[in-house]
């Protein structure tokens, strides 16, 4: 039961062009900011990055920017390897006990 009102002051344009968007989505803006308090509840933090670089997009960087903003997210000579790895070669199993039997022994 919801019984708690919250009161805030915010930026009557963005609360406009948010509420445009949450109307696409098919929810109300009280709906919205309770998902956002739920997911803070849950995963015990804001539910989304927060930082001061501005948002890089392939519409708006250079590839090298982009390259050095995500280049955590770009797989290593390792990761790499096994993405390239010839499966037909891989062993097959018919079950998934022939397989975990393999695997412990």
């Amino acid at each position: 039961m919801k019984t708690e009102i919250l009161r805030t002051r915010v930026d009557p344009d963005k609360l406009r062009q948010a509420e445009a968007v949450l109307s696409l989505l098919g929810i109300t803006t009280g709906e919205a900011i309770n998902i956002f308090l739920n997911q803070v509840v849950i995963q015990r933090r804001l539910p989304f990055p927060v930082t001061t670089e501005r948002h890089l997009s392939l519409n708006n960087a250079a590839l090298e920017e982009i390259d050095l903003r995500y280049q955590d997210r770009i797989p290593n000579d390792e990761s790499l390897s096994a993405l390239n790895e010839d499966l037909g070669k891989a062993k097959r199993h018919k079950s998934g006990k022939s397989l975990l039997d393999s695997l412990k022994s």
